[in-house]
């Protein structure tokens, strides 16, 4: 039972992933150099290919090919192998920063691929999403009605104009408010928005004044970048963190993602150490700037 433990364990450990991942890349990767070389005058049509190429097409097409499109793809094929090798052969691909990229996705695709990253237990998703609440946080939100006064309609009275409307308002109806005050291009109601969406239609202050005011009452008047406001808040809601139950799918996502990247960036360095990196110190100077 306690050797048991201890190899669950150690499947655990980044650097067990990082070992394993390594001989299992380059058990790949001189596989792959044992095979045919691009370079060689042959180019062999072997039965995978025209299968590969078949099932491609009936990827695409939602059908088989027939004898004459097998043909256009066989030659399409042929014709793309031929010039990608005398394209090899000019060097073409050198310094191309395009294909750099392309092979530099490709190898990351081949790191994940080889990667061997186990699911979370319950313990480790819980001390995750503790660790990192802001990835998995519900943000506030607050549903409201408002009134709208346009500073220029109201001259030097706006603040006692709106004062005087919000005592009415407070012994009447939410319904008998529509219509009053100014007309704007702001609607009447707002329902369930983001903290951070009312900050930044109508600032922060207001956003301040709305999430402190009480709830199922008239409040203001609230000065925001459009003017000023009395508002009645239906429903508002807090930051919070749902139960784990809630979010394990996503949590666990989040969870395997991150330990993917902390075993790629393993893998890299471990690739980085094989490399001198030598920069001009002139460079470095005029950029102001180091290489690690």
């Amino acid at each position: 039972m306690i050797k048991h433990s201890k190899f669950s364990m150690l499947l655990r450990e980044p650097l067990f992933h990082f070992l394993l991942i390594g001989a299992v890349f380059f058990f790949v990767f001189s596989q792959m150099n044992t095979g045919e070389d691009e370079n060689a005058p042959q180019i062999i049509i072997t039965k995978a290919k025209i299968e590969a190429l078949a099932n491609a097409f009936a990827k695409a097409k939602g059908r088989l090919p027939t004898a004459q499109e097998m043909q256009t793809q066989l030659e399409y094929d042929i014709r793309e192998q031929v010039l990608y090798r005398e394209a090899m052969a000019m060097g073409l691909d050198k310094d191309d920063m395009i294909i750099r990229r392309r092979l530099t996705q490709k190898m990351k695709y081949l790191f994940n691929d080889l990667s061997v990253i186990n699911k979370a237990s319950e313990e480790e998703l819980k001390k995750f999403v503790d660790e990192h609440p802001s990835k998995f946080m519900i943000p506030a939100t607050i549903s409201f009605a408002q009134v709208y006064f346009e500073p220029s309609e109201h001259e030097t009275t706006l603040v006692e104009d709106a004062n005087a409307l919000l005592e009415k308002l407070r012994i009447s109806t939410v319904k008998e408010s529509i219509g009053l005050g100014d007309r704007s291009l702001l609607p009447y109601d707002f329902r369930n928005e983001r903290k951070t969406d009312i900050d930044s239609m109508f600032g922060k202050e207001f956003t301040k004044q709305a999430f402190s005011a009480r709830t199922n009452s008239w409040e203001g008047p609230f000065e925001s970048a459009y003017g000023v406001h009395l508002i009645y808040i239906h429903e508002r809601t807090e930051d919070h963190l749902p139960p784990l139950a809630d979010i394990r799918e996503r949590a666990q996502r989040e969870w395997m993602s991150l330990k993917q990247h902390e075993v790629n960036e393993i893998f890299y360095q471990s690739l980085h150490q094989r490399y001198e990196i030598i920069v001009d110190d002139e460079v470095l100077s005029d950029a102001n700037m180091s290489v690690k």
